[in-house]
């Protein structure tokens, strides 16, 4: 648990991938966690969801889905306003 602490700390979130090469027994860990949740307590559920813990890779990679868009559109939104604000500087004459 402390070493997911640790991973979240690093990482910004408990989105944790079946392939993390960094640590291959939290990988362990953390997959068996996955699999066998219904033999958790209810305090270690507790501690799990308190830090934020992604229980299925579907939802990981729906949420890094979703973060990429939003990422994306900000930069377009950043080269638009870059772009219009060239083109006002241009047209204002200064």
């Amino acid at each position: 648990m402390n070493r997911l602490a640790a991973y979240k700390v690093k990482h910004g979130d408990c989105h944790f991938q079946q392939d993390y090469k960094d640590d291959t027994e939290l990988a362990t860990w953390v997959n068996n966690v996955r699999q066998r949740h219904t033999k958790l307590t209810e305090k270690q559920e507790q501690t799990l969801a308190a830090l934020g813990f992604a229980w299925n890779i579907k939802e990981i990679n729906e949420s890094k889905r979703q973060q990429m868009v939003l990422e994306v559109r900000l930069i377009v939104n950043l080269l638009s306003l870059s772009h219009n604000f060239a083109n006002n500087l241009l047209h204002s004459g200064k």
